[in-house]
């Protein structure tokens, strides 16, 4: 309850002084009451099946049955339990009433949608469910497709999974051919297909005969163990099918990884030091992980933020009638917008790669390399992002750290003019450093790391590049400020369009092409945070401010 802000009662309140002591004791605390009461409205009926349900309990357990108590909790029932609920609901209490005599999986979904944990309402990635269910009708996706729901927002970042693990139901079917086949149908999507009957049998050595067998034998970790997949009901819907261990959900729910009685432990340990990297909040205790701090809402993550925003200095001046125009529209977007969280883009991990130097490739090839390497600890990346593994962050990142955020920010880049190409790359590489010194006051970061980065110069950089990529760096952010500051006049770090066109001038690149740069790189900054992607549009609406057509620069 302190944790959570939640409590289940079973079989609670029963009388008016429960009813009571339950309503004061909400009262006090400031916790809201949900009765579930499983009821039948027919007085004859409710009482009949009530008894049956108590015989059926016993006889299942293996108990004599005592028809005497079992009327007497039943006339209890009947004479007190309506009054308590009464109480309750005149109290302000949410009242929902449930016909037990349905079907189980009908009662039970009643149920999870009341108290807001229906597996059908997590953020299952319905496009590769779909696309599953279309060609290889019946197979479970599994891995991080299966897991990866329960985590996003609440244990970290949103992000999409980087494969899509298959577990076949057609013992006939060959995996390397169904592979194959759905590499063709999309091959945005890393397939990985898997006679999972097999697998487990091999690897447990218990029988295992069909995929919801396996799919329900904990596999390294308990938690990720499970599969889902759309199944045709008999009026044609598809919906949700989910199948898992016993423990996992609950393992899933608190954010736990542990390794299962099957685990091989070093592959357990392995794969949950990847996965807290990716998701902080998870808890770990066996690799001595302990979980962050995940806020999962905009109106927390910007409370949080502001509140550790120290000092700073706020330029702005009048705003012309054209600036204070697109600042109007600007306020106006964000009333209206949803400020939900949305995924980094899907990494991919296959290009070919060219002979030059990486950092000049055009986008594709040039994330395909970043991808692998740095995924697989090519030490040619990863002693450059290694002086960015202690650069805190601000509560926006959702426990992500400076390095896997600067990854993002790379993989984000667009559209940079082919001459460019590594001047934005090399500057995105390194425009969070700052923030190893400095990460609480607005704008401080980005001026301590155009002075900072030239320590770790990679040494394929030009001299001719050294003060484009400082000027780049140093002003990273400045439509994002000049948005904030407009939508927030309290903002210390705010900027207006008249400062930031004596920015441009002082570029050592004309006025315009500076401008373009910088609001690359600012998009691409924001686009790599999933708490902040709602955000892209008002840096559109800043760059106008500055540049529209009001001003010749």
């Amino acid at each position: 309850m302190q944790r959570d802000r939640l409590a289940i009662l079973d079989g609670f309140p029963r009388s008016e002084q429960e009813a009571t002591a339950l309503v004061t004791f909400a009262k006090k605390h400031g916790f809201q009451i949900t009765i579930l009461h499983f009821m039948i409205r027919d007085p004859k009926m409710r009482h009949s099946f009530s008894l049956e349900r108590q015989r059926s309990r016993a006889v299942a357990t293996g108990h004599p049955l005592e028809e005497e108590r079992y009327q007497g909790k039943t006339e209890i029932a009947e004479r007190f339990e309506e009054d308590a609920i009464n109480i309750c609901h005149q109290a302000g209490a949410y009242l929902v009433k449930i016909d037990p005599r349905r079907a189980l999986a009908a009662v039970t979904e009643e149920v999870r949608r009341t108290l807001r944990i229906s597996l059908k309402d997590l953020p299952w990635n319905k496009t590769v469910l779909e696309l599953l269910h279309k060609h290889v009708p019946g197979a479970y996706l599994m891995g991080e497709h299966f897991f990866t729901p329960f985590f996003q927002g609440t244990r970290g970042p949103h992000h999409h999974p980087l494969t899509a693990q298959v577990a076949l139901t057609d013992r006939l079917q060959s995996p390397a051919r169904v592979q194959e086949q759905l590499a063709l149908v999309s091959n945005e999507i890393t397939w990985l297909v898997s006679d999972v009957v097999a697998e487990t049998s091999a690897r447990t050595g218990i029988m295992v005969e069909t995929a919801e067998e396996a799919l329900q034998i904990p596999h390294h970790l308990i938690g990720l163990s499970g599969g889902v997949r759309l199944r045709c009901t008999a009026d044609g819907e598809a919906t949700l099918e989910i199948v898992m261990p016993p423990d996992s959900e609950a393992h899933l729910r608190r954010g736990l990884l542990q390794p299962s009685t099957y685990a091989d432990l070093e592959k357990a340990s392995d794969y949950a030091k990847e996965l807290v990297q990716r998701y902080p909040g998870l808890n770990a205790p066996f690799i001595k992980h302990t979980a962050r701090e995940i806020l999962p809402d905009w109106a927390s993550i910007h409370a949080a933020t502001t509140s550790m925003e120290k000092g700073g200095r706020r330029v702005w001046g009048v705003l012309s009638e054209y600036e204070e125009r697109l600042a109007m529209g600007l306020r106006l977007w964000l009333q209206r917008t949803d400020k939900q969280p949305l995924p980094v883009p899907l990494l991919r991990r296959t290009y070919p790669l060219g002979t030059t130097n990486q950092w000049d490739q055009e986008e594709t090839a040039f994330r395909g390399w970043l991808v692998s390497e740095y995924l697989y600890d090519d030490p040619s990346v990863r002693t450059v992002f290694e002086k960015l593994e202690h650069a805190p962050q601000k509560p926006t990142h959702q426990g992500w750290i400076t390095d896997r955020h600067t990854i993002a920010t790379l993989y984000c880049l667009t559209n940079i003019p082919e001459g460019r190409r590594m001047v934005v790359r090399i500057a995105a590489l390194f425009h969070d450093l700052g923030k190893v010194e400095n990460v609480r006051t607005p704008g401080a970061h980005a001026a301590i790391g155009a002075k900072l980065w030239k320590k770790y110069r990679p040494s394929f950089v030009k001299d001719r590049d050294v003060q484009l990529i400082s000027f780049l760096i140093e002003h990273h952010d400045v439509f994002g400020r000049l948005a904030r500051g407009v939508k927030e006049p309290d903002y210390t770090g705010g900027i207006d369009p008249t400062s930031i066109r004596t920015i441009l001038a002082e570029a050592p690149v004309s006025k315009q092409e500076a401008a373009d740069l910088l609001l690359i790189l600012n998009r691409a900054d924001v686009a790599s945070v999933p708490a902040l992607r709602w955000t892209l549009p008002e840096l559109d609406i800043a760059y106008e401010m500055v540049m529209g057509k009001e001003f010749t620069l």
